[in-house]
Formats: structure tokens, sequence, C-alpha cells
């Protein structure tokens, strides 16, 4: 009996800033208000239903029936947290590249501008979970201090430190 390989995709919904905002000059000015300012949650609910619903759009209108065919099969959202804009999505591992070039492609959740970053790849949720909670509570760590500085900026070095860590497991 052959085991079905599926991989677990790690990503990170952010949102733009709203640069009509009468806050958004007092918040750049920090870099704790600048990161809490792109993981401000839009005033539209973004459901999984949703994000699948827009990663099989996006298989279809930059991949074609062959992108829709080859990612869309195994496809499904096992967490997905508005507060904290993180996801895990399952996919077959066939179609990874694929499903997470189709996922960086995307710009927009139901009429909402986003960006969104594929954080890692991994072949078991435990080890996307673990990711999920290490990369929350460093977030919300951050965004509790008042002066960032060196500590923001390891955040973001920790997500080269874990591209390169997933690049070399492959």
């Amino acid at each position: 009996m052959v085991r079905i390989k599926n991989r677990y995709v790690v990503f990170n919904v952010i949102y733009p800033i709203d640069e009509t905002a009468e806050s958004l000059e007092a918040a750049l000015k920090t870099k704790s208000g600048s990161l809490s300012l792109i993981h401000q949650p839009p005033a539209i609910a973004i459901t999984p239903k949703v994000v699948v619903q827009a990663i099989r759009q996006s298989l279809q209108t930059n991949f074609g029936d062959y992108g829709n065919g080859v990612g869309g099969g195994v496809l499904t959202v096992k967490y997905f947290s508005e507060k904290s804009s993180l996801g895990i999505i399952k996919v077959s591992r066939e179609s990874t590249r694929l499903v997470c070039a189709a996922i960086m492609l995307i710009t927009r959740l139901q009429a909402s501008p986003v960006t969104i970053r594929v954080l890692r790849v991994s072949g078991s949720v435990k080890k996307a979970e673990e990711m999920l909670i290490k990369r929350g509570k460093g977030l919300s760590i951050i965004l509790s201090k008042n002066s960032v500085g060196q500590s923001l900026d390891s955040l973001f070095d920790q997500d080269v430190h874990i591209e390169k860590d997933s690049d070399e497991e492959q």
C-alpha cells in the first residue's frame, strides 16, 4: 500500500497600510506601530473558505487548466487566524511549488488588497504548528514592547533562517 504524502505550507497575510488613516504618521514613527499596521485585519472577515477559493482562482488564472488540475486536488486550510494573519494549508507533495507560487501571486482577498508570504513548507503538521506558535509568540512580544529595535530585526532575520533551513532539508 502506498502512502499519500502531503506538505503543509505556512503562510502570512500582510495587509497594506491605509494611507488615509489619521494615525498613520504617528504609527510610522515607531517600528512596532508600523508592524502592527501591516498585521491589522481588514474590515471584511476572511475565512478559510475564502483563502482556498483565492488559491484556486490564482491557480486557474496564472497556470490555466493544468495548474488548477495539478494544484487544486488536495488543498485544504488546516488553520487560519484573522488576528495573527497566519495559516497552514495542506497540499500534495507534487504540487507544492505550484501552489506556493499561486499563493504568492494573490493580490486580493474579497476585494481587500493583500500580500501573502510563504514562510515555510513542512512535511508534518506538527512542525508547521510549532513554527506558527514560535512566530506568534515572537510577534506578540515585539508588539508589546515600547522600543523594538533589534528584536524586530531578529524576527525578520528569523524568516530568512527558516527559509534557508527548509531549502537545506530538500
